[in-house]
């Protein structure tokens, strides 16, 4: 006899509907349905528990039917392996994802500084002492923490930022500047430049302090 023969044979001789036999084992009335016409079979937890529940013993409701419970029970096995590839495979492309997204940060990320301070023997003269240039890239449209400090013990320091294209985005001039703004930059290069002007003859001594970043 089939297994799912007896299946049904236990289960009609205690007058017990599918789905009745199916609450009994927390399984669905359709499950029970797939068990009687061979298209599914209990695990193994199952068997033990209807076995001893209606006293009949696992040969008699296996008799014909071993080779099956092999061919289950290696499905299960090969479902097990295939779970654990897949919850590899997920494991390894959620640190994928997380390390080109931190890739992707660092490569977007903006932290420009100069800094410096300086003592230089200077002659008066109508052209203003260029201190410092720089350059920067800014990966994408975005706004950005400005922070400007500087100090000149005769004139006064400047600083102007320009885009690519040479318009002026910032500027500030005076002997002593400690500012903080939020600007708005295009995804480009940035050209930033720092100079005194106004000065005597003699000794100056000037610093600055230019940061930017996102």
């Amino acid at each position: 006899m089939k297994l799912g023969e007896s299946i049904k044979n236990i289960r009609t001789e205690h007058h017990l509907s599918q789905e009745e036999f199916g609450e009994k084992y927390h399984v669905t009335r359709q499950t029970v349905s797939n068990w009687e016409n061979g298209k599914s079979i209990p695990d193994l937890e199952l068997l033990v528990a209807i076995s001893e529940d209606f006293n009949i013993s696992m040969d008699r409701m296996l008799k014909e039917d071993k080779d099956l419970v092999k061919e289950n029970d290696a499905q299960r096995h090969f479902g097990k392996k295939a779970l654990l590839v897949s919850v590899f495979i997920a494991v390894v492309s959620i640190v994928c994802i997380a390390f080109f997204y931190s890739s992707y940060r660092k490569a977007i990320r903006l932290d420009y500084k100069i800094a410096d301070q300086q003592s230089v023997n200077v002659k008066v003269s109508d052209a203003p002492l260029k201190v410092r240039e720089g350059y920067f890239q800014v990966m994408k449209d975005e706004t950005v923490h400005l922070f400007f400090a500087g100090d000149s013990d005769d004139g006064n320091i400047r600083v102007c930022l320009k885009n690519q294209k040479g318009d002026k985005i910032y500027e500030h001039k005076a002997s002593e500047i400690n500012d903080k703004e939020e600007i708005h930059l295009n995804k480009g290069e940035y050209y930033v430049q720092i100079t005194v002007k106004d000065f005597g003859e003699g000794l100056l001594t000037y610093g600055y302090d230019f940061q930017i970043h996102n």
